[in-house]
């Protein structure tokens, strides 16, 4: 009998992970062995060398197929990997390094595969080049197929450049993605061209532009080459997303999509001006997602809309940029009228607590002093928030915004409180430190010992001045949820006589 201890006992190191079912195993897998973040591809190699680990690993590799490609620039690895590809419904991953002047150009084993093995959905990446060749021949050879993503390498020297005239219907979502070599711009992207794709391709769901440069063209030459009269009708698509693209209003003024499921996704936006670039009958139609809930971090604005439509704006370089996008895109969208929900959080992550993100790094101010103008303009225009979020950083000048302010009445002259957002009742703060910490200044990190994250120091005679404010003038706080903070016992003593409900989870 083994008398050693449980703590001295040796633990296999995959005793745990041999237990974990397939389907967990598989995504964690997934999760492993893709190439990028920007659109799922596996790469095989990879999923080898997980194969490799144990039996059990093996084969929860093998009966996967989604954790397998095939890449035709090495026909030898790849005949060998098809037999992991196949499986009922599964899609079929492969590389294609160049397109010839067949119209086979897969290999047989491949091509027999893809037409007679019941083969619906397949994800493809394809150099520039071969864009057009490939998609006639995926047209008059696989008549069955149902869904093709396609992944688009835009080469140094050439750009997308073929004009697409013939029906795509099974294509249902697009990445053109461009490499820029030092000293050299980004690779070219015919706008003609993206417009046919996109004319021909009625059941696409998802396009993404990355660091390629669209060459200019006016809306008279889509009509005559495209005979595009009117905005082409995109409803279908859930997904728009541009890192790195020049022109972008162009092509907002020239499609229609579903602002309420749409995703518009756009990164590095530099100082794009959407209020004073797009057309009006754009920003019309941009308006109708009616979004609820807002996020701000140092870097982004967020807004979404409860039926799965959602804004993004991504990449902005300093809090200047940031305050000029609030005051541009609340304009151009009309956020004050729709906005209930409101988050700021300078690090953009759930659960990371750290008030010394800074405009820059030489200057002395923290994110929410440098803010502190915004805030005010800001709150002022949200007159239907009811919740707001704040999460781990100084924020004595959001409470300074938020706090009622003596003013007159313009008519009768007599005196009156203002308030901005008079419908508040929710507050959550996440990541705070209350308590006694008189070594620390107001809005300092605290990192705990024990503890995986850092907190921020609120004054919580600040925070029941500010509850009790706003009670005053009947606009008082319904409820305040303390979400993973230090000492929060404290908090819920110094607030129960002024706020209804107080949570500590």
């Amino acid at each position: 009998m083994d008398t050693r201890s449980p703590a001295s006992a040796p633990i296999s190191s995959f005793s745990s992970v041999d237990e974990l079912p397939y389907e967990l195993l598989d995504d964690i897998f997934k999760e492993a062995v893709q190439e990028d973040m920007r659109s799922y591809f596996p790469n095989s190699y990879k999923t080898l060398r997980l194969s490799q680990v144990c039996r059990y690993w093996r084969s929860a590799t093998q009966n996967s197929p989604r954790l397998w490609s095939i890449d035709l620039r090495y026909p030898d690895t790849a005949h060998h990997f098809s037999r992991f590809v196949k499986g009922p419904n599964a899609t079929l991953y492969v590389a294609c390094d160049r397109m010839d002047s067949r119209a086979r150009a897969w290999p047989h084993w491949l091509y027999s595969y893809a037409k007679d093995g019941g083969v619906k959905d397949v994800s493809v990446r394809i150099p520039v080049g071969s864009c057009e060749r490939f998609l006639r021949s995926v047209l008059e050879d696989l008549p069955g197929l149902e869904w093709l993503d396609m992944h688009v390498d835009i080469s140094n020297w050439g750009g997308f450049d073929r004009l697409i005239n013939f029906p795509v219907p099974f294509l249902r979502s697009v990445t053109l993605v461009g490499h820029r070599p030092r000293n050299l711009y980004y690779p070219p992207v015919e706008t003609l061209s993206l417009f046919s794709l996109l004319k021909h391709a009625p059941f696409l769901r998802s396009l993404r532009l990355e660091s390629c440069r669209l060459n200019d063209t006016g809306p008279a030459q889509l009509q005559r080459a495209l005979s595009l009269d009117t905005p082409l009708p995109m409803t279908k698509m859930c997904s728009w997303s541009f890192v790195g693209i020049n022109r972008l209003c162009f092509i907002l003024d020239n499609v229609v999509i579903n602002p309420s499921q749409s995703v518009l996704d756009i990164d590095d936006i530099g100082r794009l001006n959407l209020m004073g670039e797009l057309s009006a009958t754009s920003r019309e139609r941009l308006r109708g997602a009616v979004h609820t809930h807002l996020a701000i971090t140092t870097t982004s604005i967020e807004t979404y809309s409860k039926s799965g439509g959602a804004y993004k704006f991504k990449r902005l370089r300093n809090h200047v940029t940031l305050v000029q996008a609030l005051v541009s895109y609340g304009r151009a969208f009309h956020w004050n009228e729709s906005i209930t929900h409101l988050s700021l959080n300078p690090d953009g992550s759930m659960l990371s607590a750290s008030i010394s993100t800074r405009a820059d790094e030489a200057e002395e101010e923290s994110w929410d002093e440098v803010m502190a103008p915004a805030w005010l303009k800001l709150f002022c225009g949200l007159g239907n928030l009811t919740h707001l979020t704040l999460t781990g950083f100084k924020i004595a000048n959001v409470f300074n915004a938020l706090h009622p302010r003596e003013g007159q009445d313009r008519k009768t002259g007599e005196k009156v409180w203002r308030t901005s957002c008079p419908a508040l009742e929710v507050i959550v703060l996440m990541d705070f430190a209350f308590g006694d910490y008189a070594e620390e200044e107001d809005g300092e990190e605290l990192e705990m010992e024990g503890e995986a994250c850092r907190f921020a120091k609120l004054d919580m005679e600040m925070l029941a001045r500010f509850v009790e404010a706003r009670q005053r003038v009947d606009k008082g706080v319904r409820s305040v949820v303390l979400c993973h903070c230090l000492q929060a016992e404290v908090a819920r003593t110094a607030l129960k006589n002024s706020v209804t409900d107080v949570v500590v989870r």
